[in-house]
């Protein structure tokens, strides 16, 4: 059965969220990735999920091609001045790590819900936790 998302929303996925999926982990993650909805990435994502697969020893061929689906299916956003500034504050009012706070800050400013796979965010709004 498919989740039921609402369409008229955004969503930036985070590097758990793309990480469930190019595993196999969450069939929930999926439902957001294979729809027609806007989907937004930071720019930190890619280097998270890169970094993680390098890890993993997977093939340069597979990494450059799962770079490349995250680029196409989302709007990669850059980390601005803005972001880093607000994040500095989220980051002590939520008792978020830097990147973490960061994620966050990127989609609130870009008026979209952050889905991830971290438990943290579980009392944060306009956050969806995968599980």
């Amino acid at each position: 059965m498919k989740l039921k998302i609402p369409t008229k929303d955004k969503y930036l996925l985070d590097s758990s969220a793309w990480l469930a999926y190019f595993y196999g982990e969450n069939k929930q993650v999926a439902d957001y990735i294979e729809s027609e909805l806007i989907l937004l990435s930071s720019s930190i994502s890619l280097l998270e999920v890169k970094r993680k697969l390098k890890v993993d020893k997977i093939s340069v061929e597979r990494i450059a091609k799962v770079v490349q689906f995250m680029s196409q299916r989302s709007i990669v956003l850059d980390v601005t001045q803005e972001i880093s500034e607000q994040a500095s504050d989220i980051s002590l009012e939520n008792d978020l790590p830097v990147v973490d706070s960061i994620m966050y800050t990127t989609a609130t400013v870009n008026k979209s819900i952050l889905v991830t796979g971290d438990p943290h965010y579980k009392d944060i709004k306009n956050t969806v936790v995968i599980s």
